[in-house]
């Protein structure tokens, strides 16, 4: 695998190993309601959407080949038909990625905190 290929697939792995690690986290703030950090998630989230929107791309996960031919032969008398089938570029399997989904990810984070919110300290 290429160098620069292996990194695209490594950072959209890390893009979406953090956005997971985002969601699943969980977030305290003395003396405060789970309905007021749904509304501070959702302020910014949308903050975060509109400084770092998605920026869609696709990382291809290793490399593309020419398929073989194969040609088949009907003969009839002195006659000869043949076909050909297959060849040709098949590219290779893409993984679709968020190229701004780390940045955005952070921008929620640095609000929550903005905002008097803290994650919880796990044991």
């Amino acid at each position: 695998m290429k160098k620069e290929h292996l990194m695209k697939l490594v950072m959209a792995i890390v893009a979406s190993l953090s956005l997971a690690a985002c969601v699943s986290e969980k977030w305290t703030k003395p003396n405060s309601s789970p309905n007021e950090f749904d509304a501070t998630k959702s302020y910014c989230t949308s903050r975060a959407s509109q400084k770092f929107p998605p920026m869609m791309g696709s990382v291809a996960l290793g490399y593309g080949y020419n398929a073989p031919t194969s040609t088949m032969c009907n003969g009839y008398g002195n006659m000869v038909n043949c076909t050909t089938m297959g060849g040709g570029y098949q590219p290779p399997p893409t993984l679709p990625v968020d190229y701004n989904a780390n940045a955005r990810n952070e921008e929620i984070r640095a609000c929550l905190y903005e905002n008097g919110w803290e994650p919880t300290k796990s044991h």
